[in-house]
């Protein structure tokens, strides 16, 4: 099923896939938030789609979603939580 995206879409669907905002894909590929979408509303299509919970779905029921308890981008994940946005307030 993920054969028939292009080397591009299927990075775009990977961060997505682990939780990454438009933005924040955009601004990890160096590319503009409008194409992030774009490439979305494609891979949306492609797979029959309508949306990224469809797509978040879709990734895990294929095993291609990366395990969520190892964290593959240290960097983001160790950024400080604020404290108000704390659950434990």
């Amino acid at each position: 099923m993920l054969e028939s995206l292009t080397k591009s879409e299927l990075r775009i669907v990977d961060l997505v896939g682990r939780g990454w905002t438009n933005q924040e894909v955009a601004d990890q590929l160096n590319l503009r938030t409008k194409t992030v979408e774009w490439t979305l509303t494609n891979v949306y299509r492609k797979l029959n789609l309508r949306s990224r919970t469809e797509l978040a779905l879709k990734l895990a029921g294929l095993g291609a979603l990366p395990n969520p308890g190892v964290s593959l981008d240290a960097e983001r994940d160790a950024a400080p939580i604020p404290l108000d946005s704390r659950a434990d307030r």
